[in-house]
């Protein structure tokens, strides 16, 4: 395996310029590819975004000349937005210019492309407390990266930890030997794999590499290791290679204190109680139960699926949902947004909301 570079991230989280919460405002930096992901969540139509850009201009007058020139201007624009598409590279915001300059039309369309050191003003109408926390996790979490390395005599799957959950950032996959073989072989496949970790560990940084393998294989890499990432290895069990043996490692209670600013290792903590809560009928399931339910102040937390918001919106319905979002929040509850694919998959079952009942 030849696993592709990714971006090394530096250490700076993304920057709060300035806030002005009494005119819902909020000038940020962008630092690395993590607050994309953050502003993709933040950032909702019918919302300003204010930052410098790049526009084609035409210099003369197309109808008098046969080829005006078109030049690229660097433009600061003011728009209120339509929708947002994430990338590793960037995160794109599309929308209608409200402001900008005297030889930009109000009223066109434009695209702001926000990169690693875009500064821009994001504003809302109102911002909901949930909102603020994801905003506030953004610029305080913890800065660790961490890799889990999924593997058996055989097989091998590496993961980063995101905020979005987990990005898969290597696969392995050797032969099983006969069993005169056997030692040569494991030595080979180990060998190989520990490289492999090494250019992983490098390129992304690794704070803590999790080592999660059924049986006694963790051994066999650990020799493989060079001293300096032995000192960074945490070793548990697992049942299989696979993404679902990513979640069962999340889960693993020996790295609950260590993963706990995680968003992944979170959220799985989060599944398992709506799953107790379902099973026990403590819960609400569906907009409309949900909905019924926090009318009559009967929730304490509730539980949403990004996903289920990403399609309410392009329904034109999500205003619906946050205010019972809203509602749930004026009484203390509690409102997660669910990111990973796990997660999501357990809400959208459910109708992408539910909740646990106070009573």
């Amino acid at each position: 395996m030849a696993p592709a570079l990714a971006e090394r991230s530096g250490s700076a989280l993304m920057q709060i310029i300035k806030e002005d919460w009494k005119n819902g405002k909020v000038l940020l930096k962008a630092e690395q590819s993590d607050d994309f992901w953050y502003l993709h969540q933040l950032i909702e139509e019918g919302d300003t975004v204010r930052a410098g850009t790049e526009r084609k201009i035409k210099i003369g007058d197309a109808a008098s000349e046969r080829n005006p020139r078109v030049v690229r201007k660097k433009v600061t624009l003011t728009l209120r937005v339509e929708k947002t598409e994430l990338s590793h590279e960037a995160l794109r915001v599309s929308g209608v210019i409200l402001e900008g300059p005297e030889d930009i039309p109000a009223g066109a369309h434009h695209t702001i492309t926000v990169e690693a050191g875009t500064v821009l003003t994001l504003q809302k109408q109102s911002w909901g407390s949930y909102q603020k926390k994801y905003l506030l996790e953004s610029v305080q979490r913890e800065r660790r990266v961490f890799l889990l390395v999924l593997f058996d005599r055989e097989e091998a799957l590496v993961a980063k930890l995101t905020p979005a959950g987990y990005e898969v950032v290597g696969r392995e996959r050797g032969s099983v030997a006969k069993k005169a073989d056997m030692k040569v072989a494991h030595s080979s496949f180990y060998a190989e794999l520990a490289n492999i970790v090494v250019e992983l560990a490098n390129v992304h940084r690794a704070d803590t590499i999790i080592l999660a393998s059924p049986h006694f294989w963790s051994g066999y890499l650990q020799e493989a290791l060079p001293a300096k990432l032995k000192e960074k290895t945490v070793s548990v069990t697992c049942s299989s290679v696979s993404e679902a043996g990513i979640m069962e490692v999340l889960k693993r209670p020996e790295l609950r204190s260590m993963l706990q600013s995680e968003r992944a290792a979170k959220e799985a903590g989060l599944v398992e109680e709506v799953k107790a809560a379902i099973a026990q009928e403590r819960s609400g399931c569906g907009l409309s139960e949900v909905s019924k339910l926090a009318q009559e102040g009967n929730v304490s937390r509730v539980f949403v699926a990004d996903k289920a918001i990403a399609r309410w919106k392009e329904e034109g319905i999500f205003g619906n949902v946050e205010a019972v979002l809203r509602t749930v929040e004026g009484v203390g509850g509690e409102v997660h947004i669910f990111s990973t694919d796990d997660a999501n998959r357990v809400l959208e079952g459910v109708g992408g909301i539910a909740c646990i009942k106070r009573w």
